[in-house]
C-alpha cells in the first residue's frame, strides 16, 4: 500500500513522499489542496516538479500527471537503487503544471518537490 506524507509547505514550494510497503499501489497528490500552506488560498494552482529523490527497493516508481483520458507518464524507474533528478528544464517535469500528480510505488521511497509557479495567494 502506498502512504502520502507531506514533508514541507512553503510560499515557492511543497514537498511530499511518498512510501510503499510490497503491495504495489499509487497515491494522488491534489495541487490545490496538497500544496497549501498555512494562510494560503489556491485557485487554478501550478506546480512544476523541481526534484525528485528516491530509494527503491524492488519494483517500479512511476510519476504521473493526471490527465485524461489516461495519466501522462512524468518520470519512471525500474528495480532497486537510490538517485536524485533535479529539473534543469526536462520538459517532462515541467509539463502541465496544472495537473494533480499520481505516484505509484511498491517498495521504497520516493520524495518529489514541487516549485510553486502561479495560482497561490498569501492570506
Amino acid at each position: 500500500m502506498a502512504t502520502k506524507t507531506i514533508l514541507n509547505v512553503t510560499e515557492t514550494r511543497a514537498t511530499f513522499a511518498v512510501s510503499g510497503d510490497f503491495t504495489p499501489g499509487s497515491v494522488d497528490f491534489d495541487m490545490d489542496v496538497d500544496t497549501l500552506g498555512r494562510d494560503e488560498t489556491a485557485e487554478n494552482p501550478e506546480c512544476v516538479i523541481l526534484q525528485i529523490d528516491y530509494d527503491n527497493n524492488v519494483g517500479d516508481i512511476e510519476i504521473y500527471r493526471v490527465t485524461d483520458p489516461n495519466p501522462t507518464l512524468v518520470y519512471s524507474f525500474s528495480g532497486a537503487g537510490v538517485g536524485s533528478l533535479i529539473n534543469t528544464g526536462q520538459l517532462g517535469l515541467s509539463a502541465e503544471p496544472g495537473k494533480d500528480l499520481r505516484v505509484f510505488i511498491e517498495d521504497g521511497t520516493v520524495t518529489i518537490t514541487l516549485k510553486k509557479v502561479s495560482g497561490f495567494t498569501q492570506l
